[in-house]
This record gives structure tokens, C-alpha cells and sequence, in this order.
């Protein structure tokens, strides 16, 4: 048995390994998927390699006329790709290959807190889940430092579990070591902190705050963090760069309460990225069949913490281009999937596939399908949106009914007592959900694979290049100045600086104006990389811009200005 279960997660091993693998192999490109983020962690590495190889000091390419220090995480993941630059020469697929080392190490560390947690069945359906999981396929390759953190979260907790059941020594320190580095890593990951502290009280109630090693292991896991990110804060403080941590406020407002919108985009991630949505009724099996389990309690526990930082951070987690920091909720989404698969195998009833599923399954399909494309804004219009969602709201509704009513039914252990109706519903729903899950996860991986969408600007970048000296300066379009509500936004570009090799300026959207783009190149800035879409929000301003400064060369989605002018400029919008 342990030998066919040995084979078992050695196969969902390969297979994690291999959707990881896809788009291994692709340069930091217009095939990018997460363009910012990924093109600032290849410039770090390349600074790194070319300028400063001093761990403690990273540098961005949009330094304006400055050293380009930069506030961020600790730079493990650049200053580790630098160092097989050193080794192997500069190929921008060395820093993939040392992220897919990293998601590697977390499908095994995964594998064993499954398999500590769970029954045998319920482990491999864990693992499944966390195998296919778009969201822990998105990050296994790309140049971020969240893949870093994903390996040491995931093993934080294992290390802590383990520490909890056993007090040795060596779980304890791994506990210490993991959780400091996760944060490090991530400083968002600190959330981990509520998921430690309610399982020791849930143990040991007030008088774990009696205990000195639960202490130590807090200052342990906090101070490093701690120095570093004010050690980092220097460099926002000196220089204004940082990587959103003081340049951007995450956190929620007085208009969470008033605005849908975060909330929504908090939702939608969850159940589209994560749950896929089918998974969110496999989870809520699981649950109700095993509430006071302790396979659920944790996952219970750990899905809270991680949301108490969603809503925390709701100005940026209900965003769309924050849809990767949502794989922290796959861990405890897959264990909690992992628990109703197990009570599903193990409720005394089976339906006769051939008859109640595909009934069943045809209905579950068809709204999922519905909900599915209306949030994804494939062509509905509001009344089948909303339709949709009452649709979806309904079935839900109704299913938790049935769970109710069932659960005795299901894990009535006496055969002589046959299965009622809801029981039957029930169990013919979920086994149609658990594998529409696991396809619906596969389809998203599948759809993410091949990034394409930068290509137009990497286009661009290219052609640029050749026009620009190497020691020129650069001033880009950026994001835009603020959130609409006027809060902080990180609006620094750095696409066009990498692609490009060039250093220089961003300016953001709502500050662009002739006069303003004068006052930069009077800092030294000589050529204006201005986006077409950034340029159309103030009124006249391309054409007072091409009134006064000489355009060097054109694509679809961007003009290469020259700052030497034409004419002095006199005002102008």
C-alpha cells in the first residue's frame, strides 16, 4: 500500500513538475506575465551583476540621475539569479530556473503537510488540487520573489504543525527560520502569525502567553524582518524608490463599506483563480461532513488569516494585477478540498454514475458556466449577469440545505438504513464537482500559458533602443499619480528601462504636461518614451508635445521623443 501511494505522489510530482515547466524557457520578453514586477526583479539582478554586487544594496533602472536604491523585500531571488549570471554568463532564464527550483521544493513540502494532516485519500486529493492549481502554476516560473516566499510559507506551517504535536527542538528552530524568511520574502506573508497564534490558544488557551518559547519564537520570526524593512525604508526615505511598500497605500478605507468594488475583485479572484468556483462546494463538504476534524479546523483557521489580510489590504487585493498574491489561499483551499474529497469516498452511499451524475453534473455545469463567463465579461450584459448570479446563489442555497439534511444520512454508519433523497442529490453533485474542479484548474493553466500581451510594447522597446546612447537618460510614462480615491500608487514603469538598457525617469499619468517634461529634462533626461493612451488624458498635450520636442521614432502604442527642443517652450497644457 505505501509503495503504491509512494508512486502515486511520485506521478503528481512529475505532473506538477511539468505544468510548472511551461514557458520555462522564455526570455524576460514581451511574453512576461506579470510585466512590472518581473522586469524589476530582472533589472535588480542585472545591476547587480553589472554595477554593485553587494547583497544588501539592490538598484532599480528608474533611478532618475540617482544611485537607484530601492526599498523592497529582501532581494534573495535577484541577487541569487546575479550569482549564476557570474557562473554560467547572463541568461535571463537562469533567474526561471532557480524560481521552478523553488516551486519544486514546495510541491514536495506541500506532499507532507497533505499527508501529515490528511487521511491517505484525502492527502492525494490535496495534492491534486495543489498541483493544478493556476495561481501556484503562475508563480513557479516567473521572476518574482513569491515563489521564494510560497516554499518557506508552506513550510512554516508543517515546521509548526509538527512543533505543536512533537516540542522537539528542531521543528521549533525550523518554525523560527521559515516563518522569519517568509516575511522577509514577502512582508505581506506575516498574516501567518494569526494562524500560530490561534492553534496555540486553541492548545493551550491564555496560558501560552505564560510561555517563553512561544515568545522567543515570535521575536525569532519578527525581528529579522523587522530590521530589514527599516534598514530598506532608508532607501525610500534617501532616494524615493520603493517597490510599493511606502509608495503605495494597500490598505482599507472608510469607503470599503460603500464601495462593492473591493470586495467583488476580492471575490472573484477567490473563486475564479482559486476555487475555480466548483472547488468552493467540495470545500463546503468537507466541512460540514468533518467540522470538528482537525484536517478542517486548520484549514478553517488558515483560510481566515489569509482572508483577515485580504480585506486589510482590500485596495490592492481586490485588484487585478494583485491575482497572484491570492495564492496564498491555495494551501488551505486544497486541504479543505483534500477533506471533502475523503469524506466523499467514505459516505456509506454511491450514486449509479451513469444515471444520477451526468443529470446532476449537466445543471452544476450549466450555471458555473454561466457565472463563469458573466464575471468574466464575455459578452453578457447586467440582467444576464445578474440572472447568473441569482442562479448561482440559488443552487449554493440549495446544496447547503441538502448538506444539512444529509450529513447524518452520509456518515450513518449502519447499512440496514438506506440513503435518503438529499443524501443521494448530495453525494451524485459532488462526485460531478470534485474532477469539474480539477478540469476547470487545467483550463486556466492552460489559458495562462504563452503570455503574449507586452509584445507590442517589447516591439517598441527594441526599435527604441538603437536611437538612444547607452548613458542616456530616459523619462517613460508610469501608472497612473494616485487611486481614484487620491491614495498612494506605485506608478514606476520599468519595461521599457529593461528592454530598453537604459536608466532614467518615470512620470505618471496625471502629472504629464510640457512644462513638467522640460523640468526633467533639465535633470538630465534626454528622450521621452511617452505611451499614445497616457498622452490623450490632457487635452492638446501630444500636440503641444510634438510642437516642441522632435519625435525620433513611432509604434503603434508609443513615441520616442528627443528633449533636445525645437523651440523653447512657452507654456502649454
Amino acid at each position: 500500500m505505501k509503495s503504491r501511494r509512494a508512486l502515486i505522489f511520485v506521478a503528481l510530482f512529475l505532473a506538477g513538475a511539468g505544468l510548472r515547466a511551461i514557458d520555462l524557457w522564455h526570455p524576460v520578453d514581451g511574453t512576461v506575465r506579470e510585466s512590472w514586477r518581473e522586469c524589476d526583479m530582472a533589472s535588480i539582478a542585472r545591476n547587480y551583476y553589472r554595477e554593485d554586487a553587494r547583497f544588501l544594496y539592490p538598484r532599480i533602472d528608474w533611478r532618475g540621475n540617482g544611485p537607484g536604491y530601492v526599498e523592497m523585500e529582501l532581494p534573495v531571488t535577484p541577487w541569487a539569479t546575479s550569482v549564476l549570471y557570474r557562473i554560467f554568463g547572463f541568461h535571463e532564464v537562469a533567474g526561471r530556473v532557480l524560481v521552478y527550483a523553488f516551486a519544486l521544493l514546495t510541491l514536495v513540502v506541500f506532499f507532507r503537510l497533505a499527508l501529515y494532516v490528511l487521511p491517505p485519500n484525502g492527502a492525494i486529493a490535496a495534492s491534486l488540487f495543489f498541483v493544478l492549481s493556476p495561481l501556484a502554476v503562475r508563480i513557479s516560473n516567473t521572476l518574482q520573489p513569491d515563489a521564494l516566499m510560497f516554499l518557506t510559507y508552506v513550510l512554516a506551517v508543517l515546521a509548526f504543525l509538527r512543533w505543536l504535536d512533537t516540542g522537539r527542538w528542531r521543528d521549533y528552530a525550523l518554525t523560527a527560520g521559515a516563518t522569519a524568511l517568509t516575511i522577509l520574502a514577502k512582508a505581506n506573508a506575516a498574516h501567518i502569525g494569526i494562524l500560530f497564534a490561534v492553534l496555540l490558544f486553541q492548545r493551550d488557551g491564555w496560558a501560552a502567553l505564560r510561555r517563553v518559547r512561544v515568545w522567543v519564537l515570535g521575536l525569532l520570526s519578527l525581528v529579522p524582518p523587522l530590521i530589514w524593512y527599516a534598514y530598506a525604508r532608508g532607501f525610500w526615505i534617501h532616494y524615493g524608490n520603493s517597490l510599493g511598500l511606502s509608495n503605495e497605500y494597500h490598505w482599507i478605507g472608510w469607503d470599503f463599506f460603500t464601495n462593492p468594488a473591493f470586495i467583488k475583485g476580492i471575490v472573484i479572484s477567490e473563486l475564479f483563480y482559486v476555487w475555480m468556483p466548483a472547488g468552493v462546494l467540495v470545500g463546503l463538504f468537507g466541512v460540514i461532513m468533518r467540522f470538528r476534524a482537525r484536517p478542517s479546523q486548520i484549514a478553517l483557521i488558515w483560510f481566515a488569516a489569509v482572508a483577515a489580510f485580504y480585506v486589510l489590504a482590500s485596495r490592492s487585493m481586490g485588484s487585478q494585477w494583485a491575482i497572484y498574491y491570492h495564492v496564498a489561499s491555495v494551501p488551505p483551499a486544497a486541504l479543505l478540498f483534500g477533506v471533502g474529497t475523503e469524506a466523499l469516498l467514505t459516505a456509506r452511499w454511491r450514486p449509479r454514475l451513469a444515471v444520477a451524475a451526468p443529470a446532476v453534473g449537466a445543471a452544476v455545469l450549466a450555471v458555473l458556466a454561466v457565472i463563469g463567463r458573466a464575471h468574466l465579461d464575455m459578452g453578457f450584459g447586467a440582467g444576464p449577469r445578474l440572472l447568473a448570479a441569482a442562479a448561482g446563489a440559488v443552487g449554493a442555497f440549495a446544496l447547503l440545505v441538502l448538506f444539512a439534511r444529509s450529513r447524518g444520512a452520509l456518515s450513518q454508519v449502519d447499512p440496514a438504513r438506506p440513503a435518503g433523497l438529499p443524501a443521494k442529490v448530495v453525494v451524485s453533485a459532488m462526485w460531478f464537482l470534485v474532477p469539474l474542479t480539477l478540469v476547470l484548474q487545467v483550463r486556466e493553466v492552460v489559458g495562462e500559458a504563452h503570455p503574449h500581451y507586452m509584445q507590442a510594447a517589447y516591439d517598441c522597446a527594441r526599435q527604441f533602443a538603437p536611437f538612444v546612447p547607452s548613458r542616456a537618460l530616459l523619462l517613460v510614462s508610469g501608472g497612473p499619480c494616485a487611486h481614484p480615491d487620491g491614495s498612494r500608487v506605485a506608478f514606476n514603469e520599468p519595461f521599457m528601462f529593461y528592454w530598453m538598457d537604459r536608466k532614467g525617469f518615470n512620470i505618471c499619468d496625471g502629472s504629464q504636461t510640457v512644462p513638467a517634461v522640460a523640468g526633467f529634462a533639465s535633470r538630465g533626461a534626454r528622450f521621452f518614451v511617452a505611451r499614445k493612451s497616457a498622452l490623450g488624458l490632457t487635452p492638446g498635450f501630444e500636440d503641444a508635445l510634438r510642437a516642441t520636442y522632435p519625435v525620433v521614432s513611432e509604434c503603434p502604442s508609443f513615441i520616442l521623443f528627443s528633449l533636445e527642443p525645437r523651440r523653447a517652450a512657452v507654456g502649454g497644457p
